[in-house]
């Protein structure tokens, strides 16, 4: 250990916080975002906030992958 350093962290109150005690995903909270360009890297996927993928249950948010086929442009992807 370290001698002589006061290594404590002062406990302090969170700024903000979500407790997901809903049925959905709270929208004047949470920004989903959904597109097919990437993510900014380049991705081979599309983000949508369709219910599969974006879900609260049991006081959690869940974010789930979903791979299904998707027929359309990178420009045209947008949620059903």
């Amino acid at each position: 250990g370290f001698s002589g350093i006061d290594c404590s962290i002062p406990v302090s109150e969170p700024t903000w916080v979500d407790e997901f005690d809903g049925e959905k995903l709270d929208a004047e909270r949470w920004h989903v975002y959904v597109g097919c360009r990437g993510g900014g890297n380049g991705e081979e996927q599309c983000y949508t906030s369709q219910e599969d993928n974006v879900l609260v249950r049991d006081g959690s948010l869940v974010l789930r992958a979903v791979r299904e086929d998707y027929g359309g442009t990178r420009e045209g992807c947008s949620d059903p």
